[in-house]
Order: structure tokens, then sequence, then C-alpha cells
């Protein structure tokens, strides 16, 4: 299947995929798997592989076979969906786990098990809630920004605190562009 080609190319802020989708069967009913070509990837993979090969003397057969699945993946959905929806549908997925791992992975979060319902009630909340803050700010930015640039950008912001008041650095262009298409005023000063 050769899903490098330019009629399956994707654009997802500042990176590019090939995503092709192909009707496949799901245990007896109608599904679709999305063959996603992560190009950046790919190139990472590949030269990593041609490094390992070489130390490794592998033969031109195997590097050649090996080569294929380089930077590639695939997503399976019973329902289909439009070729441009697939990364960000997959990024948002994925940001969603992401946050659910957070309390397993960085904060030491004890097991469920021994927290009391109120305490998993709370972090159940705050998790909801960014994922909502998250999808509305994707909704915000539409194609110009990505929710991880935005905040990458903006995390750039400085100010400097005298005595009485708080004074914002002038914003960049890309700052003042965020948040325009967020509804917000970078301000001049803070009254903190």
């Amino acid at each position: 299947m050769d899903v490098e080609s330019v009629e399956n190319v994707v654009v997802y802020g500042k990176r590019v995929f090939y995503v092709k989708c192909v009707s496949v069967d799901l245990f007896g009913y109608e599904g679709f798997a999305y063959v996603v070509c992560d190009i950046e990837r790919k190139g990472d993979e590949t030269a990593r592989f041609f490094i390992a090969a070489r130390e490794d003397k592998l033969g031109s057969d195997v590097v050649g076979e090996s080569l294929k699945g380089k930077g590639k993946f695939v997503l399976v959905s019973s329902e289909r969906i439009s070729v441009e929806d697939v990364i960000p549908l997959y990024y948002t997925r994925q940001f969603a786990e992401n946050l659910f791992g957070v309390s397993k992975s960085f904060l030491d979060f004890l097991p469920i098990r021994t927290h009391n319902i109120e305490t998993l009630r709370g972090y159940l909340m705050l998790t909801f809630i960014a994922l909502i803050i998250y999808l509305e700010m994707k909704r915000c930015l539409s194609d110009k920004f990505t929710v991880e640039e935005a905040l990458t950008e903006m995390a750039n912001l400085m100010a400097k605190t005298y005595d009485e008041t708080t004074i914002v650095c002038e914003p960049t262009k890309n700052m003042k562009n965020i948040a325009s298409l967020l509804g917000y005023m970078v301000p001049m000063k803070l009254g903190v």
C-alpha cells in the first residue's frame, strides 16, 4: 500500500503526515484503518536504524524490509472519519490519556483504593476541567496553532514586579495572535 503520496498529505500545526483510509473487517463489522506516516518521526527512526544496522553489519535485504514500517502507525475506527480529522482526534485522545496518567506517573498518586471518594472525585473533576479547557483552546486556535505550541509560546511571556505594580513585558507577535484567537487581551500591567 502506497501511503506516501501527495494526495495523502495532512498538515497538523507545524507537522506533516501522510494519512490513508483503508476499509477493513472488524470481526464481521465494517471498519476503517487509518495508516499514518509521521514524516519527521520516519526521518528520526530511519537515521537511528541505519546507524544501528551499520554497527550490526545487517544486509541490504534486511535493511530494506525493516525500513517499510519506520514512522508509521495505524489507527482503527468503527466509524469513517475525515483524514484531516484523524491526527487532531488522535492527539486529543492522547492528551486525555496523558491527563489521566499524570497522577500515576508524575504525582506519585497512591492507588485509588487508598483514597476516599471525595479525593477521587476532586481529581477527576480537575482532569475533566483541564480536558474541557484544552478542547476549547483547540477550537479557538483552529489551524493557526496547536494547543501545545500556544502554551509553549505563552510560557515565555515575562513580567517585572516593582513595589506596587507588575509590568508585563511586550508580547511577541505570536503571543498577541494567540491571545486574540483565545479572546483575551494581554494587559500592560497587573495590580498585584
